[in-house]
């Protein structure tokens, strides 16, 4: 959070605002310092945006109204040219707060954080009244299953597959590299988790009950839940765990709660892991390696916007079709409620053509 407000390496900053540290904005850090780091850092790219552009036309928190909100989401419809570059850190000096103009469904996300961050100030009496608090009319984007869906499909996790398999070993850190970039794939498809679970996640919380294996990780909220492990992860896992010459997962004789569940390095029985920034690069730079390499350009396009949360959704996906019951998906996502979890719920149009149409209507009167 050190670089909220910061702009001395940044010329965006140093061009266009003079900013310091104001009442809105150590009221804004202490509402994001209420969410755990993963969230806060997506939070934190939201509200900045709001932040500056509240300073670009000289207002605050408390002078905002409905109108101003309403030309903040034409704003990032259609952001000033300046505003706009690369995927930048923000220390970098060419850094902006947009890299392209936000669809539809991104202004929502946008407006629905910034709404509770409106809520927030309001019950903490910060702002006397919420101009948040009514809806807004925003269009969704057009729905494209090709392009806009959030999971892989089972060709596009071959190619990923391949992809790993054919990355070059031939040092000591490339090898590594691929094992683990492999092992983090396999372990969130197959898990569903979030990449801060899986970051935060040591060996040691792989639990047995009653001679079944699960994950126990430190969900959103600091909520702790378990996830069951199949049969086939419980293999990769075995077979990951061998490569730093550990047992079998069944035949631990020790805790090792010192050796994380994706390993960055280790030497002399020290372990360091990954953090879920690194887990978010690693995913990135596979779907841009394998863009380069395919000539389709919409399946180009869309393994350049792979992110961790599209193996969550592709998990939640694949045990649907499997045939889980949706509650029993509910409770492996760690959901509270059902609606949340059939936003992750992406039926493949082919098969959910062939279900269709091989089971609907088959005993129907003439």
């Amino acid at each position: 959070m050190k670089f909220f407000i910061s702009n001395t390496s940044n010329h965006f900053l140093q061009t266009h605002f003079n900013i310091s540290l104001d009442d809105d904005a150590s009221q804004i850090i202490l509402w994001l310092n209420e969410y755990s780091i993963c969230t806060y850092e997506r939070y934190r790219v939201v509200v900045l945006r709001f932040y500056l552009w509240l300073k670009y036309q000289r207002l605050t928190l408390k002078t905002i109204n409905r109108e101003h909100l309403l030309a903040y989401i034409d704003f990032i419809q259609n952001p000033d040219k300046r505003w706009v570059g690369k995927r930048r850190r923000f220390v970098h000096p060419d850094w902006r707060p947009f890299r392209k103009p936000l669809t539809g469904n991104a202004i929502k996300h946008n407006i629905q954080i910034i709404r509770q961050l409106f809520a927030y100030l309001h019950n903490t009496s910060y702002l006397d009244f919420n101009h948040c608090k009514r809806r807004f009319n925003i269009p969704s984007s057009p729905y494209n299953p090709l392009t806009f869906d959030h999971y892989l499909t089972r060709q596009e996790l071959n190619l990923i597959g391949n992809f790993i398999g054919n990355l070059r070993d031939n040092t000591h850190s490339r090898y590594f590299f691929k094992i683990r970039s492999r092992w983090i794939f396999q372990v969130m498809l197959f898990t569903g988790c979030r990449r801060s679970e899986i970051s935060n996640a040591t060996m040691d919380d792989f639990i047995l009950i009653k001679n079944k294996l699960w994950l126990r990780v430190n969900g959103k909220g600091s909520k702790y839940g378990i996830v069951p492990i199949p049969t086939h992860l419980e293999l990769r896992l075995n077979n990951y765990r061998a490569i730093y010459r550990l047992p079998r997962i069944r035949e631990r004789t020790q805790p090792e709660y010192n050796i994380p569940l994706v390993i960055k390095s280790h030497s002399e029985q020290r372990y360091t892991s990954v953090t879920h920034g690194y887990i978010w690069h690693v995913v990135k730079l596979i779907g841009n390696g394998l863009a380069e390499k395919i000539p389709d350009e919409v399946l180009s396009s869309r393994m350049r916007r792979i992110s961790p949360h599209w193996l969550r959704h592709t998990c939640a996906t694949m045990q649907i079709n499997a045939g889980i019951d949706i509650r029993v998906v509910q409770a492996n996502l760690r959901h509270a409620s059902i609606q949340t979890t059939m936003l992750y719920l992406h039926l493949d149009a082919d098969y959910r053509h062939h279900e269709t149409i091989s089971k609907f209507g088959q005993n129907s009167v003439n």
